[in-house]
């Protein structure tokens, strides 16, 4: 990986440079006295960080010696930046057109080839062991069993300008805004400009894209302590387990469990009223999210310091501590009215404001956030096949 690296930072670096740069662009309105104490100038100096700068410092947008559409987009980050209560859509729509005429390429995944008969009985039982051991010895060494995110700077090719000004109608939260604003924007300078996008974002072969280690974001998540924890009962009801893993493995659920219903549970809205219930929130505050303080610092100043609860973690959690063979309070509750609540239907009464699904028919789906009792909606809703079918499980 290090021979690519240096040939990538010699491309970018000697490429010619084809107009306006993004930090040429952001700098004059977004490091001037004017926008101190400002969201989307805090996001902005994070990104305006040496590395970054050196690796863009060439990727220039030939588009933007245009002197109308330059205008257009300093607007943009002007309005976000200043206005009591920007249109959001029509502030996008200049970067929707940047990104509509530097099309990303939809990666083609290798085929895989099918076994010509199947493992036999002792081969799959060698990987059962081998992965539950993994998993008893990850919560061994830390006390919890870890999960992992990534930031990829070249965004998904799915997402382009239809979708920006879809996102950007839809989420509530204005740092949100500021985020899918400023991101987007910076993908522009990396789609037209392939040597600057080799050095952000390596090339990868294979059926999967690797964490690279500079942007993994290690953290625990009530999410995937359910699927740990329905993991590790399967194996304890599979018969492969030794007593000595029995015993460790029943420690590890009721630890993942308590994380799950106790840890993560926090209060919203019962339907139709009446007293407060608990539903399940994804990712919480630390100590107990376990994210190193840089990165849960870094995430609040690029505005995505409010996560709410969800109908899929609280599935996956229901699903999970039912499996177990868990009665907690919490699953006193008849969680099929919590769903019911969010459920779409003919009637208009709940609607996803985040529109990207649209060409799937959702009818009676269920939509993914739960406002808490702060009344915070800071992503909007959406409809995801994936929670249905969680829903759909417990």
């Amino acid at each position: 990986m290090m021979p690519h690296f240096a040939r990538a930072a010699f491309d970018a670096i000697r490429m010619q440079k084809s107009g306006p740069a993004f930090f040429e662009v952001c700098d004059p309105i977004l490091l001037a006295s004017e926008s101190r104490g400002t969201q989307i100038a805090a996001l902005y100096r994070k990104l305006a960080n040496p590395a970054l700068r050196l690796a863009l410092s060439r990727a220039g947008l030939p588009q933007l010696s245009d002197p109308a559409l330059a205008g257009a987009i300093r607007g943009a980050i002007i309005a976000a930046r200043d206005a009591i209560s920007p249109d959001w859509v029509a502030l996008a729509k200049p970067i929707a057109q940047l990104l509509d005429a530097c099309p990303q390429p939809a990666r083609e995944r290798p085929p895989v080839a099918g076994l010509a008969r199947l493992p036999p009985l002792r081969a799959i039982e060698e990987v059962i062991r081998a992965c539950a051991a993994h998993l008893l010895e990850c919560f061994a060494r830390r006390g919890f069993i870890p999960g992992y995110a990534a930031f990829d700077l070249m965004g998904d090719p799915g997402f382009r300008g239809q979708e920006l000004l879809t996102a950007m109608a839809a989420l509530e939260a204005r740092s949100y805004r500021n985020a899918t604003l400023l991101f987007n924007l910076l993908r522009v300078f990396l789609l037209a400009n392939p040597a600057a996008a080799a050095l952000v974002s390596p090339p990868w072969t294979g059926s999967s894209q690797r964490l690279s280690s500079p942007v993994q974001i290690r953290h625990r998540s009530a999410y995937y302590d359910a699927f740990f924890s329905e993991a590790l009962t399967d194996y304890l009801r599979s018969g492969l387990a030794t007593p000595r893993e029995t015993a460790a493995a029943r420690k590890a659920i009721a630890t993942m469990m308590d994380f799950c219903l106790k840890t993560s549970g926090e209060r919203v809205r019962a339907p139709g009223g009446g007293e407060p219930v608990t539903a399940i929130t994804a990712l919480v505050s630390p100590p107990d999210v376990r994210m190193t303080r840089f990165f849960w610092q870094l995430k609040h100043e690029l505005g995505f310091g409010a996560y709410i609860p969800d109908c899929d973690t609280t599935a996956c959690a229901i699903s999970a501590a039912t499996r177990c063979g868990f009665e907690e309070p919490p699953l006193n509750y008849p969680f099929v009215d919590l769903f019911a609540a969010r459920q779409t239907g003919a009637d208009g009464a709940q609607r996803p404001t985040l529109t990207i699904n649209d060409h799937i028919a959702y009818d009676g789906a269920i939509l993914t956030w739960i406002e808490n009792l702060a009344g915070e909606l800071p992503f909007g809703n959406d409809i995801d096949p994936t929670l249905n079918l969680d829903v759909l499980e417990v």
